[in-house]
């Protein structure tokens, strides 16, 4: 996490740098959800948790790029009310899911296409790619 986040620093990209393990995330918790050795579904959950873990920190520097003052406060402010939201609604999706299929497998994937889709949203709403190479030429 930390030496991510130091490069995404170094590099000042953010995007890539949040949707990538995003991605990641989701697929790792989508063959986790379908593998039947508890082996292999160990290593792709702890592999979800290092893209959950690496996203994080990168992702609260989003808003504050393209947003100043007030209206930084206010994204931030909604970016956690809609994850207050989600933590709420999650848990009943997975129950919900558990019982109209008897499975967890629905509910895992339905989770995993969360991460997939936040990472869609990332690369599609966030500010362009600029790298420190981009903002040495403009001075």
């Amino acid at each position: 996490m930390i030496a991510w986040t130091r490069h995404s620093d170094r590099t000042r990209e953010r995007v890539w740098h949040v949707a990538g393990p995003s991605i990641v995330g989701g697929a790792a918790l989508a063959a986790a959800a379908c593998l039947a050795d508890p082996r292999p579904a160990a290593l792709a959950l702890t592999v979800c948790a290092i893209g959950t873990y690496a996203a994080l920190p990168t992702f609260w520097a989003l808003p504050t790029a393209f947003l100043s003052g007030t209206a930084a406060a206010a994204g931030i402010a909604l970016v956690n009310s809609i994850g207050n939201l989600g933590g709420f609604a999650g848990p009943y999706l997975l129950g919900w899911l558990a019982d109209a299929t008897g499975s967890q497998t629905a509910g895992l994937v339905a989770l995993a296409m969360c991460y997939v889709m936040a990472g869609g949203l990332t690369l599609i709403l966030g500010p362009p790619y600029e790298s420190a190479t981009a903002r040495q030429r403009e001075i």
